[in-house]
Protein backbone atom coordinates (compact mmCIF):
# COMPACT_ATOMS: atom_id res chain seq x y z
CA UNK A 1 0.00 0.00 0.00
CA UNK A 2 1.45 3.31 -1.08
CA UNK A 3 1.21 6.14 1.18
CA UNK A 4 2.13 8.70 -1.44
CA UNK A 5 -0.97 10.33 -2.91
CA UNK A 6 0.20 12.14 -6.61
CA UNK A 7 -3.54 12.90 -7.82
CA UNK A 8 -4.87 14.59 -5.00
CA UNK A 9 -2.14 17.28 -4.18
CA UNK A 10 -1.58 17.79 -7.95
CA UNK A 11 -5.61 18.30 -8.56
CA UNK A 12 -5.85 20.56 -6.23
CA UNK A 13 -2.66 22.86 -7.17
CA UNK A 14 -4.84 22.74 -10.48
CA UNK A 15 -7.86 23.63 -8.48
CA UNK A 16 -6.10 26.65 -7.25
CA UNK A 17 -3.73 27.52 -10.62
CA UNK A 18 -7.88 27.87 -12.57
CA UNK A 19 -9.33 29.95 -9.33
CA UNK A 20 -5.78 32.20 -9.76
CA UNK A 21 -6.47 32.74 -13.09
CA UNK A 22 -10.52 33.38 -12.87
CA UNK A 23 -9.96 36.01 -10.16
CA UNK A 24 -7.52 37.90 -11.96
CA UNK A 25 -9.93 37.93 -14.95
CA UNK A 26 -13.23 38.89 -12.92
CA UNK A 27 -10.45 41.82 -10.86
CA UNK A 28 -9.94 42.56 -14.23
CA UNK A 29 -13.62 43.02 -15.23
CA UNK A 30 -16.47 45.46 -13.19
CA UNK A 31 -15.49 43.16 -10.28
CA UNK A 32 -12.75 45.63 -9.36
CA UNK A 33 -14.74 48.05 -8.51
CA UNK A 34 -16.72 45.60 -6.58
CA UNK A 35 -13.98 44.30 -4.89
CA UNK A 36 -12.60 48.19 -3.83
CA UNK A 37 -15.79 48.48 -2.45
CA UNK A 38 -15.71 45.49 -0.27
CA UNK A 39 -12.40 45.06 0.40
CA UNK A 40 -12.49 46.03 3.99
CA UNK A 41 -14.86 43.28 4.34
CA UNK A 42 -13.07 40.65 2.97
CA UNK A 43 -16.22 38.35 3.07
CA UNK A 44 -17.98 40.48 0.60
CA UNK A 45 -15.05 40.24 -2.01
CA UNK A 46 -14.91 36.74 -1.46
CA UNK A 47 -18.43 36.63 -2.40
CA UNK A 48 -18.44 38.51 -5.54
CA UNK A 49 -15.40 36.51 -6.40
CA UNK A 50 -17.34 33.07 -6.64
CA UNK A 51 -19.97 34.43 -8.59
CA UNK A 52 -20.04 32.59 -11.84
CA UNK A 53 -21.39 35.20 -14.39
CA UNK A 54 -18.96 37.30 -14.08
CA UNK A 55 -16.26 35.06 -15.11
CA UNK A 56 -18.32 33.93 -18.04
CA UNK A 57 -18.38 36.98 -19.50
CA UNK A 58 -15.18 37.60 -19.70
CA UNK A 59 -15.19 40.71 -22.27
CA UNK A 60 -18.16 42.97 -21.71
CA UNK A 61 -16.83 46.36 -21.35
Amino acid sequence: MHAHHRGQPHAERAECRLAEAQLRDAIRGRTLATVLLNRADGEGVRRDFVLPEPLAAPAQA
